[in-house]
C-alpha cells in the first residue's frame, strides 16, 4: 500500500490554447498539511478542482489513497471541500449544517448524533448545536464549515482560501485552530492560498506555483531561507535582490561585485565560479544597523525612508550609487527610531545572503 494519500503525476490542464497547469507532480504523505501557494491565476485552484473531481486533467494521472481517480466522480472520492464562500445553510441550525451530508446518506440517527457531538467538540463549539447560523460569528461559521467537511471522515480535506474573508486577528487565530484540528483528526489537508504568512504558519510543505508550474516544493523554512528561484525569493516575504558577478573564489567563499560597484563576501557558494553572474537574496531582518556595525559586509548609508510598525521598524537605506537596502529592525526595550536623513552603518555576515537561480 502506498505511503502517499495523494499522488499527482505529470498533470497538465489546458483550456483551449491556455495552459493552466504544466506537468505538475506532487506526492503527498498521509497526514501531511500542504499548501498550494501563488498569485491569482497561477493554477492552484484549478489543481484543487482536479483533486476534487470538478475538473479533469488534460494529461497525467491522479491517485488518491492508492486509487486512480480518472473515472471517479466527486461524490465518490475520499475527499471533501471547504469553499472560500462557506455555503452554509442559513435556515438550518449549527448541528443540522454539520450533519447535512450524513442526513442525505440516511445514516442511523444515533450515529449522526454521535458524530455531530464529536465534531462540535473538535471545533470547540460544544453547546452551539441548536444555534442558528445567523447567530454565529465569522470564526464560528468557519468552524461549522470545517466540521461539516470532516464529519464524513474524508482521507483528504481540500480547502480553498477558507479564511480569506476574516479580519487579520481572527484569521491568525483560525490558522492555529486549523492546524490543531488537522493534527487531531490525522487527515491530509491540501490548502489553497495566496497568503504567504498563512502558508508558512500552517504547512508541513509548500508548493509555490507560478504560471501553472511548481517553482519550489519544500518546507516553509527551506523556501524562506533557501529559495530556488527569483520568484520564490520575492514572493515569500520581503527580500533584497542583489545582482553581481563573481570576482574571486576561495573554497566555498566568493567575492561578488554588484551592479552598483560594491564588493560583497558570500559563503556557501561552492557552485559558483569566477566570472559567473550571481543573484543574491538578502532578507531585511538579516541586516544589522548601527554606528558600530562591523560585519563581513558593512557600508556607510543614509536613511531614505522609515516605516514604524509597532514591534519593528522598516528602514530603506541608501548605500551609494543608487543601491537601496530594505532593513527590518526589531525593537528592544526603550528602543529609539532613527529618522530620514540620519547617517548609519549597515552590515551582514557572509552567510546571511543566499545565492539563488534566475527566473
Amino acid at each position: 500500500m502506498s505511503e502517499f494519500d495523494v499522488e499527482i503525476k505529470n498533470i497538465v490542464k489546458r483550456f483551449g490554447s491556455f495552459v493552466a497547469l504544466d506537468d505538475v507532480s506532487i506526492d503527498i504523505k498521509k497526514g501531511e498539511f500542504i499548501s498550494l501557494l501563488g498569485p491569482s491565476g497561477c493554477g492552484k485552484t484549478t489543481l484543487l478542482r482536479i483533486l476534487s473531481g470538478f475538473e479533469q486533467p488534460t494529461e497525467g494521472e491522479l491517485r488518491i489513497t492508492g486509487k486512480n481517480m480518472a473515472t471517479v466522480t466527486p461524490n465518490k472520492r475520499p475527499t471533501n471541500l471547504v469553499f472560500q464562500h462557506l455555503a452554509l445553510f442559513p435556515h438550518l441550525t449549527v448541528a443540522k449544517n454539520i450533519s447535512f451530508g450524513l442526513d442525505v446518506k440516511k445514516f442511523d440517527k444515533a450515529e449522526i448524533q454521535k458524530r455531530v457531538d464529536e465534531m462540535l467538540a473538535l471545533v470547540q463549539l460544544e453547546g452551539f448545536g441548536e444555534r442558528k447560523i445567523s447567530e454565529t460569528s465569522g470564526g464560528q461559521k468557519q468552524r461549522v464549515a470545517i466540521a461539516r467537511a470532516l464529519i464524513n471522515r474524508p482521507a483528504v480535506l481540500l480547502l480553498d482560501e477558507p479564511l480569506s474573508a476574516l479580519d487579520l486577528k481572527l484569521r491568525e487565530q483560525m490558522q492555529i485552530e486549523l492546524k490543531r484540528i488537522q493534527r487531531e483528526v490525522g487527515a491530509t489537508f491540501i490548502y489553497v492560498t495566496h497568503d504567504q504568512g498563512e502558508a508558512i504558519t500552517m504547512s508541513d510543505r509548500i508548493a509555490v506555483i507560478k504560471d501553472g508550474v511548481i517553482e519550489q516544493l519544500d518546507t516553509p523554512n527551506a523556501i524562506y531561507e533557501r529559495p530556488k528561484t527569483k520568484f520564490v525569493a520575492s514572493f515569500i516575504g520581503q527580500t533584497n535582490l542583489i545582482e553581481g558577478v563573481v570576482k574571486s573564489k576561495k573554497g566555498s567563499e566568493v567575492q561578488i561585485e554588484t551592479s552598483s560597484g560594491h564588493t560583497l563576501l558570500v559563503s556557501n557558494a561552492e557552485h559558483k565560479d569566477v566570472g559567473e553572474t550571481a543573484l543574491l537574496s538578502l532578507r531585511p531582518e538579516k541586516i544589522m544597523v548601527g554606528p558600530d556595525v562591523a560585519e563581513d559586509n558593512s557600508f556607510e548609508g543614509t536613511i531614505a525612508d522609515v516605516t514604524y510598525k509597532g514591534g519593528n521598524t522598516r528602514y530603506y537605506i541608501e548605500v551609494g550609487n543608487g543601491w537601496r537596502l530594505e532593513v527590518n529592525v526589531q525593537h528592544a526595550a526603550n528602543a529609539t527610531v532613527s529618522s530620514v536623513g540620519d547617517k548609519t552603518r549597515v552590515g551582514w555576515s557572509s552567510s546571511r545572503a543566499f545565492i539563488i537561480g534566475g527566473e
